[in-house]
């Protein structure tokens, strides 16, 4: 009976070492894809930025409709969320990742939210080309709105590159 338990023990631990040194190896390797420069980032890659956050902008930007009370100012929060989310997280090097996770939140809308947020979109695109270029004349809305951010802490150079992703994904569509 010992010889096989001990059998069994050596099996498993043979198991696990294999797994570790599988592990440890795919590791390796795919750190020295992100340090070569010569590798570009996939969608398959880990976000740089958070993925609930973004999911979270985004649904700032469908969750009220056109017309109805305070619906300006929710467009107004909403621009504000996009161009903070950009400002932080939208560089160069995280686009293909965003871009894919953008097409998977727009695939997965129903037609009904998908016209919602179209009908939103211009609202909440003219308030992000307003924070950006002209922040006095909505620094009144945006404190209505409930926006605590402040802008001028952020670099802004990509302020605008989540909206312009939204822009060419939902021109595509039209």
């Amino acid at each position: 009976m010992i010889g096989k338990e001990v059998f069994y023990l050596k099996y498993w631990i043979a198991i696990i070492l294999a797994g570790i040194l599988f592990l440890t190896g795919c590791n390796r390797v795919e750190g020295s894809q992100r340090g070569s420069s010569s590798a570009a980032p996939t969608a398959s890659q880990a976000a740089t930025y958070p993925q609930e956050e973004l999911e979270q902008v985004l649904e700032g930007c469908n969750n009220f409709a056109m017309g109805t009370a305070g619906c300006s100012l929710k467009a107004m929060a909403a621009a504000a969320g996009v161009v903070d989310f950009s400002a932080r997280y939208a560089l160069l090097e995280n686009e293909p990742s965003l871009t894919a996770d953008l097409n998977r939140w727009l695939d997965n809308l129903t037609r009904e939210e998908r016209e919602n947020l179209k009908a939103n979109w211009a609202a909440i695109s003219q308030n992000v080309q307003a924070i950006l270029k002209d922040r006095p004349s909505v620094e009144g809305l945006l404190s209505d709105a409930g926006v605590a951010i402040d802008f001028s802490q952020l670099d802004l150079t990509y302020g605008a590159r989540l909206a312009e992703l939204l822009d060419a994904q939902l021109e595509n569509e039209i």
